[in-house]
């Protein structure tokens, strides 16, 4: 599929199938993720702020280019969840093209008592993790000047939606 593609391309992404490893067929998180990782881009795409909005966050369904990981020093943080998040939107940041595979070539098991299922139910205390994706896009964006970018995405991604509903009083 990829050696079809002309251009220079960035990124590549493609499906991930959300697999029941054992959950109850009506449990919300995994409809959540199976409609998520839903794919919504197809073909060869620039790499706008809306294209980047539509995308997934998670790396694992993604070929990313080893030369822009290099130039611009764009690593997993060790030891926290949602790495990926961050990663990934810090990787688009610097994409000029991306190739969007409409096959799902991925599978994902979600399962009772993994670190996901236990963070949706709310039994974790590792949910804070989230807030740090913020401050590892402020740093690389301030590196590396792209502070309008990283603002228009912000300014029209669900996260930040999300964030309005959160009470300003405990």
């Amino acid at each position: 599929c990829v050696a079809k593609m002309h251009g220079d391309i960035d990124i590549v992404s493609f499906g991930m199938s959300i697999i029941n490893g054992g959950l109850d067929d009506n449990y919300t998180g995994f409809k959540i993720g199976s409609e998520y990782h839903r794919i919504k881009i197809v073909g060869q795409r620039q790499m706008t702020d809306d294209v980047i909005f539509q995308s997934t966050y998670t790396a694992c369904n993604k070929l990313f280019k080893k030369s822009i990981l290099k130039k611009y020093n764009i690593k997993f943080t060790e030891g926290r969840l949602f790495e990926d998040n961050d990663f990934t939107i810090i990787y688009m940041l610097h994409c000029r093209n991306g190739a969007f595979l409409d096959k799902y070539l991925y599978n994902y098991l979600q399962r009772p008592g993994s670190i996901m299922e236990r963070i949706r139910n709310g039994k974790s205390e590792r949910v804070v993790d989230n807030l740090y994706i913020f401050d590892n896009l402020y740093q690389h964006c301030k590196k590396y000047n792209l502070f309008l970018s990283i603002f228009n995405f912000l300014s029209s991604s669900a996260l930040s939606k999300e964030l309005t509903k959160v009470p300003t009083t405990l």
